[in-house]
């Protein structure tokens, strides 16, 4: 595929958050996004059947290679064996001493190789097929650890018990990691400010204000940050700070004469990084085609919900996500995908979406639907009617009226580099 000029740009206001918003008419059947993942991992039952790097069909000649440490993971060819071992570092470590319970649930495994991003994220900025487009800045100048922690997850939904699941398996699987590994880890999370809850595009806290739906930063580029590099004073300092603040905590362990820095400490450190991890993974991973893994890519994950989608998802043989028009597009509207199933109840897509994603849909299928329960008979209505008519339900019931920004306003630079 060629590189094109973007189609689409992300808008951003501050009830709704980041919605991918077209930067000119779009034509039905025209593919908008092509995109690599920041990790990919296979279902226990086709990992035998499908390459681990580019899912593709595994062929049934003597090109099918076996990984020969582990002998659990299979590939088409040389090269995609070649350009997954950094991913599978981890993962094939665990194959061959973790217990089977661990290795055969693929969120734990797709962990793994999420650590691996952790540990080597600069020598994952390349990809085999990265072919991709569009390239829209800052996201073209983020590492795959930034982009992974650009997305959100469900921690405002967290519960102590999806936190209590998810400790020990991010334990155990920082227990399969030697110590210049876990070193590696530490240092990239203190490079980003993650352990700070940095952003990863500004640099700065990306702690919520009144009435936002989510850090705002992507409408003041002189904002963006382009170094990201911490001084050996400053590596230091942190790091000193944060074990006076663990020994505070834990009281002072005893220390390895070869452990410059306490592993407990960084264990502690990245624990619950990891754990934010596995929560934006659950909320943005999508299902490969034929149902065989699941990645996580991070512009497919900017796309919204609509439960009447103007696109939709699907998957190359290369593993990459593509995003195709299914209608005509306007300037300005939002460009939507669906989540759940589109043949299925609204009351069951709402349980689901609700369930999984931590949202109640309000797209205008959903609220034509409510409405024409509500017997406000909007079924031969034009949609600006239907807006008409939910704004005036939402003061009827004290809600918050629809979202006030103008998309116009908030289409941001596109160019293409």
């Amino acid at each position: 595929m060629q590189k094109q000029t973007p189609l689409f740009t992300l808008a951003e206001t501050e009830k709704k958050g980041r919605c991918v918003v077209a930067v000119c008419p779009i034509q039905a059947n025209t593919i908008i996004l092509c995109e690599p993942s920041i990790a990919t991992v296979m279902y226990t039952t086709s990992r035998t059947s499908f390459c681990a790097y580019c899912t593709d069909s595994l062929p049934n000649t003597t090109t099918q290679l076996a990984c020969p440490d582990c002998k659990k993971i299979f590939y088409c060819s040389k090269k995609c064996f070649r350009a997954d071992q950094l991913l599978h570092k981890f993962e094939c470590r665990a194959y061959k001493s973790a217990r089977a319970e661990f290795i055969q649930d693929s969120d734990a495994v797709h962990l793994l190789r999420m650590m691996s991003v952790f540990a080597y994220n600069e020598a994952h900025s390349t990809r085999l097929y990265s072919d991709s487009f569009p390239s829209l800045p800052p996201f073209n100048t983020l590492t795959p650890l930034q982009k992974l922690f650009d997305l959100t997850g469900h921690e405002g939904s967290f519960t102590g018990e999806y936190e209590t699941n998810q400790r020990p398996i991010c334990e155990e699987a920082l227990s399969y990691l030697k110590y210049q590994e876990v070193r590696g880890m530490f240092e990239n999370v203190l490079k980003y400010g993650l352990h700070e809850n940095r952003c990863t595009i500004c640099g700065k806290s990306r702690h919520t204000l009144p009435g936002q739906a989510r850090h705002v930063c992507l409408r003041k580029d002189s904002a963006w940050k382009t170094q990201w590099s911490l001084s050996k004073l400053e590596f230091e300092a942190i790091t000193e700070t944060l074990i006076c603040s663990w020994e505070s905590k834990h009281g002072k362990r005893k220390q390895s004469e070869n452990e410059e820095i306490p592993l407990e400490m960084m264990q502690a450190t990245l624990v619950p990084l990891l754990i934010s991890a596995q929560s934006i993974a659950d909320c943005n991973a999508h299902t490969i085609f034929r149902d065989t893994g699941f990645g996580l890519f991070h512009m497919g994950s900017m796309f919204n919900h609509a439960c009447c989608p103007n696109s939709a998802f699907c998957h190359d043989r290369r593993g990459r996500i593509i995003v195709v028009t299914l209608r005509p597009i306007r300037t300005a509207e939002e460009i939507t995908v669906d989540y759940s199933e589109l043949c299925i109840a609204m009351d069951r897509r709402q349980k689901e979406l609700k369930g999984t994603y931590h949202f109640d849909c309000r797209c205008p299928r959903c609220v034509r639907t409510t409405l024409n329960r509500l017997g406000s008979g909007t079924r031969n209505k034009t949609w600006a009617a239907v807006v008409r008519a939910e704004e005036e339900f939402e003061r009827k019931q004290g809600r918050m009226g629809a979202e006030e920004a103008d998309m116009d306003q908030c289409i941001h630079s596109s160019t293409c580099e």
